[in-house]
C-alpha cells in the first residue's frame, strides 16, 4: 500500500478492489520507463471518440504491441 501511495499523482485518486497481494509488483519498472531504459511497444493510438474504433481493431486482432486510447 505504501508503494501505491508513493506513486500516486498529486491529487490523484486510488481505487482499490479486492485484497492487495504481498507479492512483487511492477512498480520497480516505473523508474526504468521514465528514464527510457524500457520502451513499451505501442501498435496504434486511437482518439477517445469514437471509442468503438479501438474495440473493432482489437477484435480483428492485427495488433503487435499495445493499443492506446488518448483521453
Amino acid at each position: 500500500m505504501q508503494q501505491l501511495a508513493e506513486t500516486l499523482a498529486e491529487d490523484g485518486i486510488l481505487i482499490e478492489h479486492g485484497a492487495l497481494s504481498t507479492g512483487a509488483t511492477l512498480f520497480p519498472l516505473f523508474p526504468m520507463l521514465a528514464s527510457g531504459a524500457l520502451t513499451p511497444v505501442i501498435d496504434r493510438v486511437f482518439a477517445l471518440d469514437p471509442i468503438v474504433d479501438p474495440h473493432h481493431y482489437l477484435e480483428s486482432n492485427p495488433q503487435f504491441g499495445r493499443i492506446v486510447v488518448a483521453v
